[in-house]
């Protein structure tokens, strides 16, 4: 029973506001014809009528878009605008009343700047909004490969550190060629943690197809990884690659690479 009594006491408060700013925005779309007449010069005076409902229409028009202007300027200004809500449940004094009607007054006075302009910002505010949403959804994809990374780094420590504890030998490292060397160190040196094959090729002069041809076989001696990101492959180096280029810097203490 009281669901029903309030479902129908907001239920008229709605159609009140509706005819709180249809009758405004009727007034004040005439006031605004009457403040700007149209002259004979500029229309005929057999085309004023048209020119006056077209007023009218433009202010109700105007009128009912002062609710959305209200919510709208509650969260431009950070003000908590809880009077749309307060009418909507008929929690407003007559003040609130008041003001809205004023608003719907004046926004049916000037609704041909009052329209456009309020177009405008509801676009704008729209498309701030997608561009949020599609930074939050770049920086949540690239959170995400790099928890990836780090989780395939700790795979790979887990496993040297299961062959130690097992005492299980060391694999026999392959010899590697000059080019082979050189590349892994300059991957390794790369500002992104998984570059792509352009990004290697603007970092280390060379070609892309002599790139391709080497890290497949450094990918072979399992010192790089590749895995495809989005539709790019991307490469990284392995904990034995990092051991590696160690090895490489260090050549007067490593044995034959």
């Amino acid at each position: 029973m009281a669901t029903q009594e309030a479902s129908l006491a907001s239920t008229t408060f709605v159609f009140l506001m509706v005819g709180t700013c249809g009758l405004c925005g009727l007034a004040g779309g005439y006031a605004g014809y009457l403040l700007g007449p149209p002259t004979p010069v500029d229309i005929p005076p057999e085309q004023r009528p048209m020119q006056r409902r077209r007023a009218l229409v433009l202010g109700l028009v105007a009128a009912y878009l002062v609710p959305l202007f209200l919510k709208l300027l509650g969260s431009v200004s950070g003000v908590d605008a809880t009077l749309v809500d307060d009418l909507f449940s008929g929690k407003a004094s007559a003040g609130g009343w008041m003001v809205l009607a004023g608003f719907a007054l004046l926004a049916g006075v000037s609704s041909k700047r009052f329209i456009p302009a309020l177009s405008d910002k509801l676009l704008t505010r729209a498309l701030e909004a997608s561009q949020q949403a599609q930074q939050h959804a770049e920086r949540a994809i690239e959170r995400a490969e790099s928890v990836n990374d780090t989780v395939n780094d700790l795979e790979e420590d887990v496993v040297q550190l299961a062959e130690v504890a097992s005492n299980v030998a060391p694999p026999v490292h392959e010899a590697l060629t000059k080019e082979e060397k050189d590349l892994l160190v300059q991957v390794g040196q790369v500002g992104r943690r998984r570059p792509s094959l352009p990004e290697i090729e603007r970092a280390t002069g060379r070609r892309a197809e002599s790139i391709e041809k080497i890290l497949a076989d450094l990918e072979i001696h399992g010192l790089v990884q590749s895995k495809d990101h989005g539709g790019t492959r991307r490469w990284r180096v392995r904990t034995a690659g990092k051991a590696r280029i160690g090895q490489i810097k260090r050549p007067a203490e490593s044995v034959m690479i």
